[in-house]
């Protein structure tokens, strides 16, 4: 059985949209073949009417192909009283390893919503709406805009020791030795200590608590208690 690829790339095929609400760029995946190794770059979506997205990733085809699909540098906004619900979606059940790098954004739902996509990558994004949004691990970093939700967002902000946020722990993945996950879901204890997140001891893929992973504490109070 022979697997076929929908690769595509699509470079400045959007001005302006009008009519019925919809999606201005749609990738979807058809029967038994993936929608994977798509390139969308370059292009002004501005729509004259309102529409659901600008930029949509829809595939349900799980596949070993390494890649995904990608935008970079789209500018992407409703234009006069026109709104964009969100800029770009990626919510099919096969998206892995997508890439969304240097778009411009303003949506009245999300900017970017990475609500399927596993292990993508948010690089030099302007979100000018309601920001960026996932439910599963994502690599962010160089972004302007909000992170409206992201518990298992990971934020890498330095080159040799990488930096990252959470709401928790990490329980799988991969990292070295002084890497850090930032506590997204910080409370003050009982000791008025506030747990500010988990400093990397070994390195590898083990997670357990005092051995993997080290708590990091900052108090609330002077001098330290």
């Amino acid at each position: 059985m022979r697997l076929v690829l929908l690769i595509v790339t699509l470079t400045t095929i959007v001005d302006h949209l009008s009519g019925a609400a919809g999606t201005g760029v749609l990738f979807r995946s058809g029967t038994g073949l993936p929608s994977i190794g798509n390139s969308v770059d370059k292009n002004y979506i501005a729509s004259t009417a309102s529409i659901a997205e600008g930029i949509r990733f829809l595939n349900n085809v799980a596949s070993s192909f390494i890649g995904g699909n990608r935008a970079v540098d789209n500018i992407i906004f409703g234009y006069s009283a026109a709104t964009v619900g969100k800029g770009i979606l990626s919510d099919g059940s096969g998206e892995k390893d997508n890439k969304f790098i240097r778009n411009d954004i303003d949506a009245s739902v999300l900017d970017i919503d990475n609500s399927a996509s596993v292990g993508s990558l948010i690089v030099g994004n302007k979100m000018n709406g309601l920001g960026f949004s996932t439910t599963t691990v994502a690599e962010y970093y160089g972004n302007s805009g909000a992170i409206v939700a992201g518990a298992t967002l990971l934020k890498r902000t330095l080159v040799s020791i990488a930096e990252y946020e959470a709401a928790a722990m990490p329980a799988a993945g991969t990292f070295r030795l002084g890497d850090k996950v930032y506590n997204t879901s910080p409370t003050i204890t009982a000791q008025q200590m506030v747990l500010t997140g988990w400093i990397r001891l070994t390195t590898g893929s083990g997670h357990v608590l005092n051995t993997d992973w080290a708590n990091m504490y900052t108090s609330t109070v002077s001098p330290a208690t």
